[in-house]
C-alpha cells in the first residue's frame, strides 16, 4: 500500500471525524447564550467544579483501558481473539467503573463541600457518578469503532446524544430552572442512550466473552497509564481549584469560559485527528516510509491547528459580547494563550508514535511527573501574583514542555525526521497575523470583524504560497479547488 494510499485513508476519516466534531461543537455553542443568560457567573464556576470532579473521577476509574483496547486489538490476527478483547475490556471497565463510582457516592457529600466550599445540590453528584460509569464503558466500545474505521456510525452517534443533551438541558433550565443539576442531568440522558446503543452494537458484533487472561497484559500496560492521569488530572485541575481559593467562584466561571473556547481547538482538529490517527499509526509502522508518512500528517496537523487557532483568538471577544453578558466579557483576554496552548498539546499526541508503538508507557509517566511538578512548583505563585493571566501563561508553558520532552523521547524508539524549515515558516506566519490583529482592538466592533476575516484569508493565502506546503500539496489544493467552484455555481442556480 502507497504512502499516498495510506494518508488519503487517514484523511478521509479525519474529514469524517471533523465534520461531526464541528456539528457537536457548534449544538454545544448554541448552548452557551443559554447557561450564560440562565446562570450567573457563580453558577457556572459551581458546574464547572463538578467538571473538575467528574474529570478527576473519570481519569482515576478508567485505568486506560479504552486506550489499551486500540493498542491491543492489532496484536492479534484472528478476529475472534480480536472481538474477546473487546468484550473482555468494556466488562473490566463496567465493573471498575461501577464499584469505584459506588464507593465514592457513600462519600459524595463532603466532597463535594471540599471541592465547592459549599454544600452542592443534594442529587448533583449522583448524576455525575451515573453518568461517568456509562460513559467509561462506553469508551471502550468506542475504541471498538474506531479500530474498526467505523467514523460515520461513529459521527452520526455522537451527533444523536448532542441533540438529545440539547433539547434535554434546554427543557431543564426554560421549562423547570433547573440550574446546574438539570444540566447534569441532560448530560446523563445523552450519555446513557449513547451507551445503550454502542454496548448492544458491541455485543451483537462480537458475543460476550470474558477471558482474565487477556485482562492482565491491558491491566499492565495501562497502569502507567493510570499514573499518568492522576499526575495530569493533578496539573490539569488545580488551576480552577486555586482560582477559586485565591480569587473568587466568579473567577473559575470566566476561567471555564475562556477554556470553552480553547477547547474548541481540541475539538475541531485533535478529536478528529486522534481519533483517526490513534489506530492509523499501528496499521503503517511495518512499512519502510512510516516516518516519512508520520512527518507528513504532523506538518498537516500543524497547519490546521495554525488556521483554527487563529480564528479561535480574532473571533472569541465578539462572540462573546454577542451571546453573552457583559460580566463574561473578561474572558476573552485568557483565550489566545490557553488556544495556543491547546494547539500544542495536540501537537503533542503526534509525537507519542514511537513511544506508544514501543509499548514504552512509562516514559509517558516520567514525562508527565515532570510537568506536573512545575505546575505545581508555579501554579501558587502565577495565580497569586499575575491572578487569571498568570495561570494562562502557565498553561502555555506547561504545553511546550510536554511537546518538547515527548518529541525527545519518541525519537528514541521511532525516529522520524521533520520539515523544520516549513514548520519554522508555519509558526513565523502565524505570529505575524496574530500581531497584525491587535489593532483591531480599538476598532468598533463591526469593522473589527471585517478586518480579522481579511486577515484570516491573507493567512490562508501566505500559507499556500510562501513554501508552508510542497509543490504536489499547492497543485492538490488547486485542483480540489477547481471542482468546488463548478458545484458552487450550480447550487447558487
Amino acid at each position: 500500500m502507497s504512502s499516498r494510499t495510506d494518508v488519503g485513508r487517514f484523511f478521509r476519516h479525519s474529514t469524517i471525524y471533523a465534520l461531526g466534531s464541528i456539528v457537536n461543537r457548534a449544538g454545544a455553542f448554541l448552548l452557551l447564550p443559554l447557561y450564560t443568560s440562565r446562570l450567573s457567573t457563580g453558577e457556572y464556576g459551581t458546574l464547572e467544579l463538578y467538571y473538575v470532579i467528574a474529570s478527576v473521577v473519570s481519569g482515576l476509574l478508567s485505568v486506560g483501558i479504552a486506550h489499551a483496547t486500540l493498542r491491543f486489538y492489532f496484536d492479534y490476527p484472528e478476529q475472534r481473539e480480536r472481538n474477546t478483547l473487546v468484550t473482555t475490556n468494556l466488562i473490566a471497565s463496567l465493573l471498575i467503573s461501577g464499584c469505584g463510582a459506588g464507593l465514592l457516592l457513600l462519600i459524595a457529600e463532603p466532597l463535594s463541600s471540599l471541592v465547592l466550599g459549599v454544600p452542592g445540590p443534594r442529587w448533583a453528584m449522583p448524576v455525575v457518578l451515573a453518568t461517568l460509569v456509562l460513559e467509561l464503558s462506553s469508551q471502550v466500545s468506542l475504541a471498538y469503532l474506531r479500530a474498526r474505521e467505523l467514523s460515520v456510525f461513529f459521527v452520526v452517534l455522537s451527533v444523536v446524544k448532542l441533540l438529545i443533551q440539547c433539547i434535554a438541558n434546554v427543557i431543564a433550565l426554560t421549562q423547570f430552572n433547573a440550574g446546574v443539576v438539570g444540566i447534569l442531568f441532560g448530560n446523563f440522558l445523552a450519555v446513557a442512550l449513547g451507551w445503550l446503543i454502542l454496548t448492544c452494537y458491541t455485543i451483537s458484533k462480537c458475543g460476550l466473552r470474558f477471558e482474565m487472561a487477556k485482562v492482565s497484559p491491558v491491566l499492565r500496560y495501562s497502569l502507567p497509564f493510570l499514573y499518568i492521569t492522576v499526575l495530569a488530572l493533578f496539573s490539569a485541575n488545580l488551576d480552577r481549584l486555586l482560582i477559586n481559593s485565591l480569587i473568587s467562584i466568579e473567577a473559575v466561571g470566566l476561567y471555564a469560559l475562556a477554556q470553552k473556547f480553547a477547547k474548541l481547538i481540541a475539538d475541531l482538529i485533535g478529536e478528529p485527528f486522534n481519533r483517526a490517527y490513534g489506530s492509523f499509526r499501528f496499521t503503517i509502522m511495518d512499512q519502510s516510509d512510516a516516518a516519512t508518512i508520520q512527518a507528513r500528517i504532523f506538518r498537516y496537523a500543524a497547519v490546521a491547528l495554525a488556521i483554527v487557532t487563529m480564528g479561535v483568538a480574532y473571533f472569541a471577544v465578539d462572540v462573546i459580547r454577542i451571546m453573552a453578558a457583559s460580566s463574561y466579557l473578561p474572558a476573552s483576554t485568557l483565550v489566545p494563550p490557553l488556544a495556543l496552548a491547546a494547539g500544542l498539546g495536540v501537537l503533542t499526541y503526534v509525537t507519542q508514535t514511537g513511544v506508544l508503538y514501543a509499548k514504552k508507557s512509562d516514559a509517558l509517566f516520567r514525562i508527565t511527573l515532570i510537568r506536573t511538578v512545575v505546575v505545581a512548583v508555579l501554579a501558587y505563585p502565577a495565580i497569586a501574583g499575575f491572578e487569571l493571566a498568570g495561570i494562562c501563561a502557565l498553561a502555555l508553558l506547561d504545553a511546550v514542555l510536554g511537546l518538547v520532552l515527548t518529541h525527545r523521547m519518541s525519537q528514541r524508539y521511532f525516529a522520524v525526521q521533520y520539515d523544520l524549515r516549513r514548520l519554522g515558516l508555519l509558526g513565523l506566519l502565524a505570529m505575524v497575523f496574530y500581531g497584525a490583529s491587535l489593532p483591531a482592538a480599538m476598532l468598533t466592533d463591526s469593522v473589527a470583524i471585517v478586518v480579522k476575516v481579511a486577515l484570516i484569508c491573507l493567512f490562508l493565502l501566505a500559507i499556500h504560497s510562501t513554501g508552508v506546503l510542497t509543490a504536489p500539496e499547492r497543485k492538490w489544493i488547486r485542483e480540489r479547488w477547481r471542482r468546488l467552484r463548478p458545484a458552487a455555481d450550480r447550487i447558487e442556480t
